[in-house]
C-alpha cells in the first residue's frame, strides 16, 4: 500500500509539473489573442512627426507638436518675416522674426498651425517655409 502511495505521489508531482499553467510575467504569457502594443495602436487623426511645407503668407496643415520645434525659412535674399503659432482656438503666438534662410528653434505642445508673414522682401517671387516637429 506504501508503494502505491509513492507512485500516486508520484503522478500527482509529474502532471503539476507537465500540465498548462498560466504564466506568472506578463513576457511569459502566451496567448492567441493578439493585442496591439503601445507603440503599434492605430493613430487615428494624430499626424506624425516629421516636417510641414507651406508658402509664406500661409498657415500649415494643423500639426500636433510634442515639444521642440524648428522653424526654417526657405527665402530669398532680403526676405524677413514674422512667425505666429495659431492654436485651435485662433490665438496667435508670436514666436520671432527670420532673415532670409534662417531658422527658428522653440517649444509648443499641442495642435499649431505656423504662419510665416512677409515683412519685407527685395523679390516679388513666393517664398516658402518648413516646419519640422
Amino acid at each position: 500500500m506504501n508503494h502505491i502511495k509513492k507512485i500516486s505521489v508520484s503522478l500527482a508531482t509529474l502532471m503539476m509539473v507537465l500540465a498548462p499553467t498560466s504564466a506568472i510575467f506578463a513576457e511569459e504569457a502566451v496567448t492567441n489573442n493578439t493585442l496591439l502594443s503601445q507603440e503599434t495602436q492605430p493613430l487615428g487623426n494624430v499626424t506624425l512627426q516629421g516636417t510641414e511645407w507651406a508658402q509664406v503668407g500661409q498657415q500649415t496643415v494643423p500639426i500636433y507638436m510634442n515639444g521642440q520645434i524648428k522653424v526654417v525659412l526657405n527665402g530669398q535674399f532680403g526676405d524677413i518675416c514674422t512667425v505666429h503659432a495659431i492654436d485651435q482656438y485662433n490665438n496667435r503666438t508670436y514666436l520671432g522674426q527670420l532673415n532670409n534662410k534662417e531658422s527658428l528653434i522653440t517649444k509648443l505642445y499641442g495642435y499649431y498651425k505656423i504662419e510665416l508673414n512677409l515683412i519685407s522682401s527685395n523679390q516679388s517671387t513666393g517664398s516658402t517655409f518648413y516646419v519640422i516637429y
